[in-house]
């Protein structure tokens, strides 16, 4: 099925099927409870009831300020709240998301409107928060690149150059091909740190030695890389780069370097630094 939404290229859309998940025989017979329904509340008659929830700190700060820094509606999904006849309404999902919207200025937002009991907020919160499906990063790289982000999209484009793929799930190292990784944000973080031309030499240097080094398109071989050619250019440039790395091997280097982490307790990236260090320079001389 094709849809064209407003000022968007044609989709294919995928219908929903329950089938797949259907048992001969099945029938349900459930107390889905009172029918929701969906209103634009003023923030301020919100609240949060700190007997089964908790405040906005650690990690859920850095939540916060995603959403504020990235706020648009179309990524709003509607605050859950408990429907009441007058005073506060308390939220059962979308504490982050209610206070980013008034950190902002936004006086309403669309709330999601159910009856329930004390037990049955604190249980409605627990099934929210608990029945998540994980989005992986490799997922949401794809999923920006779909959305046209200029920064997935320039990082999509270097990775086709340098012949690395980013998977869109999980998989075992035996069914993985060559170029192929799950370490999307380690590449977007060498991306924006190291640069354009670290990283490509860093992934060609592993896709271009060896059988491809299937497996090894890993965050920490690739971050060591990038820190070694952003320190001595003349390493990313050397024609003999590749064939240097091809004397030892990349498999051979990370063993090599995770005996060095286990003896020293240095980290696998310094470790990794250190051994690549050494390769360029015994392989590299005049």
């Amino acid at each position: 099925m094709l849809h064209r939404g407003a000022g968007m290229t044609m989709q294919k859309l995928s219908p929903i099927d329950p089938s797949p998940f259907v048992s001969p025989g099945e029938k349900f017979q459930l107390d889905t409870g009172p029918k929701p329904k969906l209103k634009w509340i003023e923030i301020k008659k919100l609240g949060v009831d700190l007997s089964y929830q908790r405040d906005i700190v650690g990690k859920g700060k850095r939540t916060l300020n995603l959403i504020t820094e990235c706020f648009r509606w179309s990524m709003f999904a509607p605050v859950v709240v408990v429907d009441v006849k007058r005073g506060r309404y308390p939220i059962i999902d979308g504490q982050h998301r209610a206070t980013a919207a008034a950190r902002i200025g936004i006086k309403k937002i669309p709330c999601y409107l159910v009856k329930a009991d004390l037990a049955e907020q604190a249980a409605a919160f627990t099934a929210i928060n608990g029945n998540v499906t994980r989005i992986s990063s490799m997922q949401m790289f794809h999923a920006f690149v779909a959305g046209g982000d200029e920064d997935a999209i320039a990082l999509q484009k270097l990775c086709d150059k340098g012949g690395v793929s980013i998977c869109r799930y999980p998989k075992k190292i035996v069914d993985m091909r060559p170029g192929e990784t799950f370490a999307a944000t380690a590449l977007r973080r060498a991306y924006a740190f190291y640069g354009h031309d670290n990283l490509l030499a860093a992934l060609e240097t592993i896709t271009k030695t060896g059988d491809g080094n299937i497996g090894f398109v890993r965050g920490s071989i690739v971050k060591a890389l990038c820190a070694i050619y952003q320190q001595v250019p003349g390493w990313r440039k050397h024609p003999r780069r590749n064939a240097a790395i091809e004397r030892v091997g990349i498999p051979e280097i990370f063993k090599r370097a995770r005996s060095k982490d286990a003896a020293e307790s240095c980290g696998m990236q310094k470790a990794l630094q250190s051994i690549f260090g050494q390769v360029f320079a015994e392989g590299l001389k005049p």
